[in-house]
């Protein structure tokens, strides 16, 4: 079992330790199996697509950006 403990970065540690890519392809590959529940966000889709770590800014990334 995995833990993402606070005091060793967390979850969003772990995603930029393995990388946003890897990520991506595995949810894609869970939506194929199990369907749309693991259906990667456009947010980690644009983030996969660029090499942008997932710890970084939401600023540089246009899909993170507020439609209201």
């Amino acid at each position: 079992m995995i833990f993402f403990f606070f005091f060793r970065g967390g979850i969003v540690f772990w995603g930029d330790t393995v990388g946003a890519g890897h990520i991506y392809k595995s949810l894609c590959k869970w939506s194929e199996l199990y369907g749309n529940f693991f259906k990667p966000s456009k947010f980690l889709e644009e983030r996969a697509a660029k090499g942008i770590p997932l710890s970084a800014p939401a600023a540089t990334s246009s899909a993170s950006r507020s439609r209201m």
